[in-house]
């Protein structure tokens, strides 16, 4: 038999198959190939018994355990493995001494699966039994925004047969820093040989300084550093490997906005190399949006405020008011557009009747131009706004911000009221 009537029967996992060589037929006969399902139920009676014995044995690691997405339903390679450092709610594997309150003896797990008092394989494989609620968690809830900034990728998250979402260490703990030393040891190899079951198509780390870092020491990825702070990147077994911080922290939209813009471009040209000059070159608006904003984060909150507040009267004396009582920022232009002086330091401006994202299909009056005239003014264009601009622009006293921003406002009414004239 020849290697490729052996990767016929390997493909096609027939335990007896049926050749025709020189006109003779031959029968084979041999081991079938473990499935992906067979290979994942023997992965998680190993993992049980790791995490079972560390909780027993070990101080400090009597921590309930468990993955995330359910695995029993995994029937392909996924298109992307999302990865944290561990779960994050915390709590015991075993109830503490007079107390009820083990992951073994809580009611929930029970109707999940765990019996006899231990965690068994089959109730690891489903993953968290809380896994319903993910839409509530802000992690995820951020992680779909990100994604939705490359429109190509915002519904990965919504088929569970695309996806898979784990944990470098299964044991559960209120903050990454509460894991004891022995889970950092012993632990990631067990989901190292998860992934290699899985063979996913990327790797999405949530923690650049935790998960990140931590996969790559336990699998030699050399880690390159594309957007500092921000994004990093790697290779492992010829599988990208992304880094990013944790979706858990906040994040500015102008952050969200150039990770998920960057994940989206990668993600769709894997075949490229990544250096960290092709990317800030490719990406360089987003990130001075995200530089501006991290800048004016700079300026204190009490000046952002006093500018909001003292800008008012100036404006008036242009003939521009307020509109919306319940919003005292936002002001009516010409052309019926909104000007917003916002408190958390920034002037925008967008159509008065905005209601969705303003995208290349949008039908919104003079779009085009009146992004292109905003520009002129360094106001930049986003998902929601023709044009943002932060109060570091125009200086860094109450006064200066507010004379920069009444003195270009009037510039720009007579040029809006020149482009919207037939509106107006």
């Amino acid at each position: 038999m020849d290697e490729f009537q052996l990767l016929i029967c390997i493909k096609y996992k027939k335990s007896l198959c049926n050749f025709v060589v020189d006109g003779s037929i031959h029968k084979y006969i041999f081991v079938t190939v473990m499935s992906l399902k067979d290979g994942l139920k023997a992965w998680a009676a190993r993992t049980v018994g790791l995490y079972h014995n560390l909780a027993m044995t070990e101080k400090d690691c009597n921590l309930a355990f468990y993955t995330q997405t359910n695995l029993t339903e995994v029937e392909k390679y996924p298109e992307l493995l999302v990865l944290a450092i561990n779960p994050g709610s915390g709590g015991p594997y075993f109830s503490e001494s007079g107390k009820n309150n083990g992951q073994v003896d809580n009611k929930i797990w029970k109707e999940w699966g765990i019996r006899d008092g231990h965690m068994d394989g089959d109730t690891l494989l489903k993953g968290n039994a809380f896994w319903w609620e993910r839409e509530k968690w802000h992690l995820w809830k951020r992680l779909r925004i990100i994604l939705s900034h490359w429109k190509e990728h915002v519904s990965l998250l919504d088929d569970e047969h695309r996806f898979v979402f784990t944990n470098m260490i299964l044991f559960n703990t209120s903050k990454a820093k509460g894991l004891p030393k022995v889970a950092f040891e012993k632990c990631p190899q067990s989901t190292i040989e998860l992934i290699k079951l899985l063979q996913p198509r990327r790797i999405l780390c949530l923690g650049r300084k935790d998960c990140f870092q931590l996969l790559c020491k336990h699998t030699g990825v050399l880690p390159t550093e594309l957007i500092p702070s921000e994004l990093s990147y790697g290779r492992w077994n010829n599988i990208p490997v992304y880094g990013i911080p944790h979706t858990s922290k906040r994040y500015s939209y102008e952050e969200m906005n150039l990770i998920g813009k960057c994940l989206g471009y990668m993600f769709e040209h894997e075949g490229e190399m990544f250096t960290s000059d092709n990317i800030q070159k490719r990406f360089i608006t987003e990130i001075e949006q995200w530089k501006g904003r991290k800048s004016n984060s700079s300026l204190s909150a009490k000046l952002s405020v006093e500018v909001s507040k003292g800008i008012t009267s100036r404006l008036l004396e242009l003939g521009i008011e307020n509109y919306d009582t319940k919003h005292p920022e936002r002001f009516l232009l010409p052309g019926d557009l909104n000007l917003s002086v916002a408190k958390q330091g920034y002037v925008a401006i967008r159509h008065k009747s905005y209601s969705q994202q303003y995208t290349n299909e949008s039908t919104y009056y003079y779009q085009q131009e009146l992004i292109t005239l905003l520009e002129k003014y360094q106001y930049a264009p986003s998902r929601v706004w023709l044009g943002q601009k932060y109060f570091k622009k125009y200086g860094y006293t109450v006064q200066e911000v507010i004379d920069g921003i009444v003195g270009e406002v009037k510039e720009l009414c007579m040029e809006i009221s020149v482009l919207v004239r037939p509106l107006v």
